[in-house]
């Protein structure tokens, strides 16, 4: 691969005006612009407007943004050094620890889940944590609090801060928002399943690793967007990841997905109270004191103590949330919406040729 690879940045929006924040931010970033295409779909259907953009772009390397994702200046570097066989340490400044677990067991913590080695071989995919540093509302920072909760994501809470350093992983910790893919490999795979959302980039990274290609996380390449902004935002948003998930269990099997069911236990603990007081009591107080101690932790992070009230019972519900979309996409199919959505038209604009001007906007 050339020291500087031609890069087609591909955004999906429903209007040109949706993707200001991350037209803005391209223009910024620390790569040579002669270098970089710009290709802007716009629809109804995220995977179909991605897959259509890819098979116009021109780039080795396709760099999937959503329309408010705002890179670091330095995001496009680092991916490309990885994707050339750079195998550096790399620690993101704002990394953080585990809640209010003592040094030793947040090291621990970082070992046993957020490591692992590049393994020799080629890389398909290279991504990295979606976060927000700005100023935030009050719901802001609950959110933030929440999605970067190891208590309240597991190991996906790397999705949405700095975590470790670069290294292989799955697609637990991969985000559609900020993402590096070759391009020849995306398409050889057969792109993303335009009849999934959300999820339709987990069922795709897992195709691409089934296939050989290496999946890499780096904490570097960060992307900047808003949090949600109200309790209904948050819940949703749990709500829409779990149907998603449901969506791929159906997709992909079971087991390939079981961590994801966990949700599932605590609505049937919270449902089977009245019946076994005893053991559904001892699991909720096991529940509740593992949930305030991380809430404890990131509010007092956040230099805001009263999130400690707050946190927890958002992230309880958040669950329930998560649990009740996978129930949901138990007993729904969403496919044929999806394929009807499909039939919708795409308009792929490209708003910066390589060697070219920007267009007006």
């Amino acid at each position: 691969m050339n020291r500087w690879p031609k890069i087609s940045f591909i955004i999906p929006a429903r209007e040109v005006g949706d993707a200001k924040p991350a037209l803005k931010a391209i223009k910024r970033v620390d790569y040579p612009q002669n270098k970089i295409e710009v290709l802007l779909a716009e629809g109804r259907n995220p995977s179909r407007q991605r897959n259509l953009a890819v098979q116009k772009a021109k780039g080795e390397l396709v760099y999937f943004l959503d329309n408010d994702s705002q890179p670091d200046k330095q995001s496009l570097k680092r991916a490309v050094a990885v994707f050339q066989g750079e195998r550096t340490r790399y620690h993101h400044p704002r990394g953080r620890g585990f809640s209010l677990l003592p040094a030793f067991l947040s090291r621990l913590l970082g070992q046993l889940f957020f490591t692992g080695q590049i393994y020799r071989g080629e890389v398909g995919v290279v991504g990295g944590p979606s976060v927000w540093f700005g100023s935030e509302t009050f719901w802001q920072g609950v959110s933030g609090s929440v999605f970067e909760s190891f208590f309240a994501y597991f190991k996906m809470v790397s999705r949405f801060r700095p975590v470790g350093e670069p290294r292989r992983c799955t697609e637990k910790e991969l985000v559609l928002c900020n993402m590096v893919a070759q391009r020849e490999i995306f398409i050889k795979v057969g792109g993303l399943n335009e009849s999934l959302y959300p999820n339709e980039e987990n069922e795709f990274l897992n195709r691409v690793d089934r296939d050989g290609y290496q999946l890499i996380y780096h904490p570097g390449v960060v992307v900047q967007r808003p949090q949600r902004s109200s309790l209904g935002e948050i819940l949703q948003t749990f709500f829409r990841y779990g149907r998603g998930r449901m969506e791929q269990v159906k997709t992909e099997g079971l087991m390939a997905n079981l961590l994801y069911l966990a949700p599932l236990g605590l609505g049937l603990v919270v449902l089977a109270l009245p019946w076994f007081k005893g053991l559904g009591s001892l699991l909720m107080l096991v529940y509740f004191v593992l949930g305030a101690w991380s809430a404890t932790g990131y509010a007092l992070r956040r230099g805001r103590p009263y999130l400690i009230l707050i946190v927890l019972p958002v992230i309880f519900f958040s669950h329930l949330a998560y649990a009740g979309g996978l129930s949901y996409g138990i007993f729904t199919n969403l496919h044929p919406q999806r394929l009807e959505v499909r039939k919708k038209k795409v308009v792929v604009r490209r708003l910066k040729s390589f060697a070219g001007d920007w267009y007006s906007i």
